[in-house]
């Protein structure tokens, strides 16, 4: 559903002159390793993406121990 709330987003503001979309995944335990493909996947919409990296030894730690 996310994905698809984001075309729609995209199409509804395109254009518009206050308003700049971007996305920010949340951290990889929440979202799951298929959310992150599915960023990788989406068709080249021209959104800026915004993420934290590595704040913590949980957020390194937690890929490595728990993701193939």
């Amino acid at each position: 559903m996310f994905f698809a709330d984001v075309d729609r987003l995209v199409n509804e503001l395109k254009g518009h002159e206050r308003i700049t979309l971007a996305l920010a995944p949340a951290i990889i335990w929440d979202m799951g390793e298929e959310g992150y493909r599915n960023y990788g996947n989406m068709p080249i919409i021209q959104l800026r993406i915004t993420m934290h990296l590595d704040e913590t030894c949980d957020d390194d730690e937690y890929p490595r121990n728990n993701m193939g």
